[in-house]
């Protein structure tokens, strides 16, 4: 039998893309949550702990708001890394820690808030402004 692909697996995948090709909108619901309407359903992913750090977790709710479907990430410790380091247990993992940092640049307009510091910044510098 043929592992079977987690639905919330092709969901997230498949939304994490459409973020990145800013297909999709999020919006934030605080600082560490944010959510996307697809159709009547919603995703949500957000930082399990409200800390903005692992965990993070996603979670699918139908159209009462009812949660139909969830996981949160899962870290294991990499056993050929000399330092001990941890990395994700599974895709799903990964994919949800990088749809959480998608969503939050989305939500937040990360690209036009560096796009707009990035224009205050004098281009030349003359000088007598040096000082040294």
């Amino acid at each position: 039998m043929a592992d079977e692909v987690n639905p919330l697996e092709t969901l997230a995948a498949r939304l994490l893309e459409a973020t990145k090709a800013k297909r999709v909108s999020w919006d934030a619901t605080s600082n560490t949550s944010y959510e996307c309407s697809l159709g009547t359903a919603t995703v949500v992913v957000r930082s399990k702990d409200n800390d903005g750090i692992q965990p993070f977790e996603i979670r699918l709710l139908n159209f009462g708001g009812v949660v139909v479907d969830s996981a949160v990430t899962s870290l294991v410790e990499n056993e050929s890394s000399w330092d001990r380091e941890l990395v994700h247990a599974n895709r799903l993992s990964a994919l949800i820690e990088d749809l959480f940092v998608a969503a939050r640049r989305n939500a937040l307009d990360v690209d036009a808030v560096v796009a707009e510091a990035l224009g205050a910044i004098p281009l030349a510098i003359d000088d007598g402004d040096l000082p040294f």
